[in-house]
């Protein structure tokens, strides 16, 4: 949509409605499909940032996960040991992990340092993601342009 743009897309849907009119058979149209035509449209994709979609896959949580918190994890100790509660977090192409031993911290002041250092990872992750978005905002057609003319 990005590359084409809004005009491209309504006639892309108009095209489609056109197409669909030649089906027969099997081709209904949803009980609710003319109340959500009527209704408000939702957000268009380029109007999401990366940033955004980026925080939703964040803050996702997974079936397997035993905490509760996305991004927060049990390992298992070797041979004695108990194991760990560790924060994971991946931040420009970089791994962030920090754990905490059950055996030092006991299993729940593990899982809450854990979970306070995820949300750290978090937070820190948006800042950073600010800054870059200002400094290239700032940086980004404010500075004089030389232009040398042909004559």
């Amino acid at each position: 949509m990005k590359k084409w743009g809004s005009a491209a897309r309504e006639l892309a849907i108009k095209e489609r409605e056109k197409q669909l009119l030649n089906f027969e058979g099997l081709s209904y149209i949803h009980p609710a499909e003319p109340q959500l035509r009527m209704g408000e449209r939702s957000v268009p994709p380029e109007e999401v940032s990366a940033a955004e979609l980026a925080q939703a896959s964040m803050k996702r949580g997974r079936s397997t996960n035993q905490s509760g918190t996305p991004g927060v994890v049990r390992r298992k100790g070797r041979g004695n040991h108990p194991g760990y509660w560790t924060a994971q977090s991946a931040a420009g192409g970089r791994w962030l992990s920090k754990s905490f031993s059950v055996a030092l911290f006991g299993e729940d002041e593990a899982k809450r340092l854990a979970i306070e250092e995820r949300a750290a990872h978090l937070t820190q992750r948006i800042s950073q993601r600010r800054s870059e978005k200002d400094t290239s905002a700032s940086s980004s057609g404010t500075g004089p342009t030389s232009r040398k003319d042909n004559d």
